[in-house]
């Protein structure tokens, strides 16, 4: 199931007719640093971004390689991001693997304000709600409840275990209901590889932790 000899196809959606700059070029350095373990780049363009994803997720589960690396568009890591995410999954045995990420959200004040999150989630039993994992163990692999899905590495183990549809919305949106399904505590969170959210203000480490001194002083609650 996890050899070093096993292959990943990059995958991306996109609404737009043309990508930015900046996820162009870090795809085209991460591509080339897969190397051989390449097996393929594919995407989608179009409205209905639920859709295309399952059908680029059916493609891949016709192939007989073992990983598929989702992309969102506005996302851009380090040239070896890639690699060390694979690396990190076979290690670790992990069936999903992504990257230290971050959000803008507009509920954690309770005034509006957006405030950079973290994009990692522990699930709370008792009131049956996902939290931010403000705590996260910095600069190395860990298990959590859910993520975000923009940069995140997927064994065709997974794919086959929920059955079609892959990706489908709730309460939580796709991204957790896809995470859900894996199963609690079963994504691998790999912190010492590092991603800048390209939105109006991009939001990577530095920025985050600069928010949460000024908001918080004293610290954050975990």
């Amino acid at each position: 199931m996890f050899t070093a000899s096993s292959k990943v196809w990059i995958a991306f959606v996109h609404g737009e007719s043309t990508v930015n700059a900046d996820f162009a070029w870090s795809l085209a350095c991460n591509a080339n640093t897969l190397g051989d373990r390449l097996a393929g780049v594919i995407h989608a363009s179009g409205a209905q971004q639920l859709v295309l994803r399952n059908d680029l997720i059916r493609f891949f589960l016709g192939k007989e390689d073992d990983w598929l690396l989702w992309w969102d568009t506005d996302m851009e890591l380090p040239e070896t991001a890639a690699l060390d995410l694979l690396e990190a999954a076979e290690q670790a045995k992990a069936q999903m693997a992504t990257c230290l990420g971050f959000m803008w959200r507009n509920d954690v004040l309770g005034d509006g304000t957006m405030v950079p999150v973290p994009n990692a989630f522990r699930y709370n039993i008792q009131d049956g709600e996902y939290e931010y994992i403000w705590d996260y163990q910095p600069d190395q692999a860990q298990w959590v409840d859910a993520t975000g899905l923009g940069f995140t590495l997927v064994h065709r183990k997974a794919f086959e275990g929920m059955g079609e549809p892959w990706h489908v919305n709730d309460q939580f949106g796709h991204d957790m209901n896809f995470c859900w399904r894996l199963g609690l505590g079963k994504v691998l969170y790999c912190t010492q590889i590092k991603s800048r959210h390209m939105k109006t203000i991009g939001i990577d480490e530095p920025l985050y932790r600069a928010a949460v001194a000024k908001l918080w002083p004293q610290g954050q609650e975990s």
